[in-house]
């Protein structure tokens, strides 16, 4: 499968604290919030949705989320990752990384996210190279789809 800049899709999030979200360096940031997501279908083009990804940053080592030290962001993050679905409302569009990430320093620029994840006996990797500024995620490298047996 060739590599490929996934879409972003960008949703507005007003968080409890206000409208903007503040980075760990205390720069005010945009409201929106960029998701980098990966598509998982059958052979038959169907999608999969009942998969539980593993979501590991290289560089850490660390899994999603795990890198942010504020229990409370903490918490943003993994029901962050809990809602996607209601937020998208895609069928087999699974979340990888967002601004949220980058804002509080799980994810930088040049990380790379290996995502695996098993669907009927069989394992799954795929390695996403993030592209992003001190705000927002700006771009995610990787297959835009992923096909399972």
């Amino acid at each position: 499968m060739g590599m490929k800049k996934l879409r972003l899709a960008v949703l507005s999030l007003f968080l409890a604290v206000g409208c903007d979200v503040i980075s760990n360096t205390n720069t005010v940031c945009t409201d929106d919030l960029r998701y980098g997501s990966i598509q998982i279908v059958d052979s038959q083009g169907n999608p999969i949705d009942d998969v539980s990804l593993t979501i590991i940053n290289q560089r850490t080592g660390l899994a999603a989320c795990e890198g942010i030290e504020n229990p409370e962001r903490k918490e943003w993050c993994t029901d962050e990752y809990t809602d996607f679905k209601a937020h998208t409302q895609q069928a087999g569009y699974h979340l990888i990384v967002s601004t949220f990430n980058i804002t509080q320093e799980d994810v930088r620029d040049g990380d790379e996210i290996e995502v695996s994840f098993d669907y009927n006996g069989t394992s799954y990797s795929e390695v996403f190279t993030v592209e992003a500024d001190e705000c927002n995620l700006q771009g995610l490298n990787g297959p835009e789809t992923i096909v399972v047996q």
